[in-house]
């Protein structure tokens, strides 16, 4: 079975890396909101995904997009969680930025520059990333 391959079917990077791209946008919202946990929650997700896609070895036009991702994204990760450990929201916010621009890094480099990943400033989803009151 080829390594990008799932239950018999292609899975393919982009599918992974929406996913990311929707994980990473409830993080920053969490992390804005102070909700630790809920950050906690979609840092972890990131990092399963990460493993998944540097996992099943992607290529692509013989850019080993899993490779670079391995080298570029866990160290970025391991900055986001040190932030959310110390509940400190500024160095939260300057860590997922250095995340994004490395998010950028990376697209450059697997020759998929046109994918621009920004900071986000308005919550696209149906979810309130506030901390709960009873917390």
């Amino acid at each position: 079975m080829d390594s990008n391959e799932h239950y018999g079917e292609t899975v393919p990077l982009i599918y992974h890396m929406s996913f990311m791209q929707g994980y990473s946008t409830k993080l920053y919202f969490s992390g804005m909101e102070e909700n630790w946990g809920l950050a906690d929650i979609y840092a972890h997700e990131i990092e399963e995904l990460m493993e998944t896609i540097i996992f099943e070895n992607h290529m692509d036009d013989e850019v080993d997009v899993s490779g670079l991702l391995e080298t570029m994204l866990p160290p970025e990760i391991e900055k986001i969680e040190s932030a959310i450990d110390a509940r400190d929201k500024d160095m939260f916010e300057e860590n997922y930025q250095t995340m994004i621009h490395t998010c950028n890094q990376c697209h450059q480099a697997a020759n998929y520059g046109l994918v621009k990943i920004t900071v986000p400033e308005v919550n696209p989803y149906n979810q309130d990333f506030s901390v709960p009151e009873n917390n």
